[in-house]
C-alpha cells in the first residue's frame, strides 16, 4: 500500500543528462558572489563591458533569470562588476561558468636585484 516505487530511467545518457544540468540566477549569483567577499550592491560602482557601462539597477533587472552554468558554450560573458579596488569578472572553463573575485596587486616593496624581464626574454634588458 503506500511503497509505489519511482519508475526507473532505462537510458543511462539521459538519466546522466537530467542529473548533471543544473541552472543558476544571475542576479543570485552575483549578489552571493559579492557576499563571499564582505561587499553588497553598494559596493559596486559601475557594471560593464569593456566598451559599455551598463546601469546596476538594469544589470539587476536583466540578471533575474536563469541560465546553463554546465559545461558546452558561455552563456554570461565579458561583464564586469567594479568596486574601489576591487572587481569580479567571468571565469569560464569548457562553458561551465563562475564569478572570479579580483583586487589590485599590492605594489612589492623589494627591488629585484637583477631586472627578471633578462630571464623572460632572453636578449631583453631594462
Amino acid at each position: 500500500m503506500g511503497n509505489k516505487k519511482e519508475p526507473q530511467e532505462t537510458n543511462p545518457a539521459a538519466r546522466l543528462k537530467r542529473e548533471v544540468i543544473t541552472v543558476k540566477n544571475l542576479k543570485e549569483e552575483t549578489l552571493q558572489a559579492l557576499a563571499e567577499h564582505g561587499k553588497t550592491i553598494d559596493d559596486v560602482r559601475w557594471i560593464g563591458t569593456r566598451v559599455e557601462e551598463i546601469p546596476v539597477d538594469d544589470f539587476l533587472r536583466v540578471a533575474d533569470r536563469e541560465y546553463y552554468e554546465g559545461y558546452g558554450g558561455a552563456e554570461v560573458q565579458y561583464i564586469f562588476v567594479v568596486g574601489d579596488d576591487w572587481w569580479l569578472e567571468r571565469g569560464e572553463y569548457d562553458g561551465s561558468e563562475w564569478w572570479e573575485f579580483k583586487t589590485m596587486p599590492t605594489r612589492p616593496t623589494e627591488k629585484a636585484k637583477e631586472p627578471l624581464i633578462e630571464f623572460v626574454f632572453d636578449k631583453w634588458y631594462l
